[in-house]
């Protein structure tokens, strides 16, 4: 059932390049992590990741959401999107970056507040 999922949304996808991939927060699990390393890791809500992974540009939203919520290999993520692996694991790497530079900029925000 998750694979036809999975190939009816690429192929919505790939017909119509204006649609996004939307996932609730249900989607993103929770980490648990020791009282030590809590006070070392900023905070972000997790409505505020997934608003920001539906940002990211629709190239490296479908592979990361694939790669990561998906659990693709990119090997599987290229056949599916007729692209490279090469491309994908780039478009990993950059949408990877993105978040990273946009999480950095949410967290200096709300710690100047």
């Amino acid at each position: 059932m998750k694979r036809i999922v999975s190939n009816t949304a690429i192929q919505h996808l790939r017909d119509n390049a204006k649609s996004r991939l939307i996932f609730d927060q249900k989607d993103i699990e929770e980490v648990h992590i020791s009282s030590e390393q809590e006070d070392e890791i900023p905070r972000i809500e997790a409505k505020e990741l997934l608003k920001l992974i539906q940002e990211l540009p629709d190239g490296y939203k479908i592979v990361f959401n694939m790669y990561v919520f998906e659990e693709m290999s990119h090997h599987d993520i290229a056949a599916e999107l007729n692209i490279s692996e090469g491309t994908s694991k780039s478009q990993l790497h950059r949408a990877k970056r993105f978040l990273r530079t946009e999480i950095d900029k949410h967290i200096l925000q709300s710690n100047k507040e």
